[in-house]
C-alpha cells in the first residue's frame, strides 16, 4: 500500500517476490487472497483448493 502510494520504482518486483514469498512459505490462503484482489478468481479458487479450503473456494466460483 504504502510502495503503491509512493509510486515506487520496483513496484512490480515487489509484488511478484511478495507472491513468490507467500507461496514459498506455504501461505496459499494468503496468495489466494492477493489473487481475487487482483481479479484473477480461477487462480485465487486454485490456490483456497491448495489450501485445503473447498467452501472459500467454492463461495468465491459461485459468486463470480
Amino acid at each position: 500500500a504504502v510502495a503503491e502510494a509512493k509510486g515506487h520504482q520496483e513496484l512490480e518486483n515487489l509484488k511478484v517476490s511478495y507472491y513468490k514469498h507467500l507461496l514459498d512459505s506455504g501461505q496459499e490462503e494468503k496468495a489466494g487472497e492477493l489473487r481475487e484482489a487482483q481479479q484473477d478468481y480461477v487462480g485465487a479458487v486454485n490456490l483456497y483448493m491448495k489450501a485445503g479450503l473447498p467452501a472459500k473456494a467454492a463461495h468465491l466460483a459461485l459468486s463470480q
